[in-house]
């Protein structure tokens, strides 16, 4: 009698034990797999963008999303901002400028100036269509 429990406890549903464990992993890497691309899928834009080593500028639509530090830098060094570019003079002014630039507002030069964007340019200037 305990050779024919041991049998029935080794057997379930007609599945055995080692069959049992390898239908779990089978279900568990299916699942995982699907999962997967399913976090890709969502991600799919900025896991492009990381591997293109492309940066989407966001650049403020109006004037208002500018913080009033900015623009009041923007507003006393428009005249060097828009013309040749402007080159700070200090640490407070560079990272003003540091900061601009990842707003979008200011491009770099290669001589190391910080210039108003294009699209920047719209904000502070009417231009007629």
């Amino acid at each position: 009698m305990p050779e024919i429990s041991r049998k029935l406890d080794n057997i379930s549903l007609g599945i055995q034990e080692d069959q049992g464990l390898e239908l779990i992993f089978a279900i568990a890497t299916l699942l995982g797999g699907i999962t997967a691309l399913w976090f890709l899928v969502e991600k799919r834009d900025s896991i492009l963008r990381i591997l293109t080593f492309k940066t989407k500028k966001i650049i403020p639509e109006s004037l208002f999303e500018i913080s009033d530090e900015d623009f009041s830098f923007i507003d006393e060094n428009l005249q060097t901002l828009n013309g040749d570019g402007h080159t700070p003079i200090n640490t407070n002014e560079a990272e003003r400028c540091i900061s601009l630039l990842n707003a979008g507002v200011l491009e770099r030069l290669d001589s190391g100036a910080y210039k108003l964007r294009k699209k920047a340019k719209s904000l502070f200037f009417e231009t007629s269509a």
